[in-house]
């Protein structure tokens, strides 16, 4: 008849190399006639890391300026356990917009095999997509004024795709002339935020200054001609400030 007893049983206690873990029992027992037993070991293995893996970039989130070339961030990581190095994984719904105004998210995530999650990682950038021109217009027209007028500066107004309206930048290096002879020219001009420039628009007026009157001169003078006289009509010349001189209709 068999009886049960309790096997002598040793253990050294867990070993490990880094995170990796084992502890093996040995069961033994001799009998009183000093039969022994076959030995029996047990050995558990198991990895200990209770420590969240870490992910790492150099980028930075921020905007990248005027119609960039979006370059994906890329992100590392180092687990305690694993391994020096990994591959986090990076996921994105692609870049959306506002208008001209886009961003593109990437987040980055890891969970080691002991289930710690890593501090997720995320990298945001903005940038503007802008490749058309702004536009100026005006309802002015150049052309001549006449004389004496009063000059208005034409005015100017801008649409941009972007930006929406917009104040031109208006120069003007003020009127000029040649005697009586004026003109002036006024130019609008501009460039949005990611340098695309308008299509330059120029008014120009011409007008004629002149408030003095012009002046007749005859060398003849009134007077009695006597009898008979062969009548010779008296010759008028002229002189004007602006047109010079100038002959009697």
């Amino acid at each position: 008849m068999r009886r049960a007893f309790l096997p002598t049983v040793t253990t050294t206690g867990p070993s490990n190399t880094g995170c990796a873990y084992t502890q093996t029992w040995l069961a033994n027992y001799t009998d009183g006639c000093n039969n022994a037993a076959d030995e029996v070991s047990i050995t558990y293995t198991w990895t200990q890391d209770t420590e969240a893996p870490v992910i790492s970039t150099t980028a930075n989130s921020g905007d990248l300026g005027c119609n960039p070339t979006v370059v994906a961030p890329t992100f590392t990581g180092l687990d305690n356990c694993e391994g020096l190095s990994f591959l986090p994984t990076v996921t994105t719904t692609g870049p959306s917009n506002t208008g001209c105004a886009y961003t593109q998210t990437w987040l980055a995530n890891y969970t080691d095999g002991c289930n710690n999650a890593a501090i997720e990682q995320s990298i945001t950038y903005t940038w503007t997509q802008d490749t058309e021109a702004p536009v100026i217009s005006t309802t002015a027209s150049s052309g001549d004024l006449g004389c004496n007028p009063t000059v208005v500066a034409p005015t100017f107004t801008g649409l941009d795709n972007c930006e929406g309206t917009f104040l031109p930048t208006v120069t003007t290096t003020g009127p000029s002339n040649t005697g009586c002879a004026y003109t002036q020219t006024w130019l609008a001009n501009y460039t949005d935020a990611c340098n695309n420039a308008a299509i330059e628009q120029s008014i120009t007026y011409t007008w004629t200054q002149d408030t003095e009157a012009p002046v007749i001169s005859t060398t003849a003078n009134s007077g009695d001609l006597g009898c008979n006289p062969t009548v010779v009509a008296p010759t008028f010349t002229g002189l004007d400030n602006c047109e010079g001189t100038f002959l009697q209709q």
